[in-house]
């Protein structure tokens, strides 16, 4: 039950960097996870190893931006997404559900990441917050 695919880059990039699935475990991390779409191409694709996980990063709020007169086109698909995405992965125990924003949960996250979609807020100060924190996660090797 998904109202849009925002993700489908996700399959394009898993082709070029991961020619194969990795058999070995990985830790990701997404943050931003709506419905979760991407959550199981994730998944699909990288976590085939029995040890793999993926850690879900979002604040899953009924709201594209606190001022709905914002976007009213996008608004409307934010209603009812937690609902939408733990419907969508309620049968995926390799995903580890981090309800909240970025700003405070990758704080939370191990150190040793060894890949991150990063989908969350859009703005340039929000992607620049991410990307500063999520760094410092990820393994010398990972991938954003």
């Amino acid at each position: 039950m998904f109202t849009v695919d925002w993700n489908n880059n996700l399959l394009y990039l898993f082709e070029n960097i991961y020619k194969t699935k990795p058999e070995e475990k990985l830790i990701c991390a997404e943050i931003g996870s709506f419905e979760g779409k991407g959550s199981i191409r994730i998944v699909n694709h990288l976590c085939s190893n029995e040890n793999s996980v993926l850690y879900c990063i979002d604040h899953w709020e009924d709201y594209y931006t606190k001022d709905k007169s914002l976007f009213p086109e996008f608004q409307k698909l934010f209603i009812g997404q937690y609902e939408r995405f733990k419907h969508n992965t309620k049968n995926i125990n390799k995903i580890i559900e981090m309800k909240g924003f970025s700003d405070f949960m990758i704080d939370n996250l191990p150190n040793n990441i060894d890949f991150c979609y990063l989908d969350g807020g859009n703005n340039k100060n929000q992607v620049y917050s991410d990307i500063s924190k999520i760094l410092l996660k990820m393994n010398d090797n990972g991938i954003i």
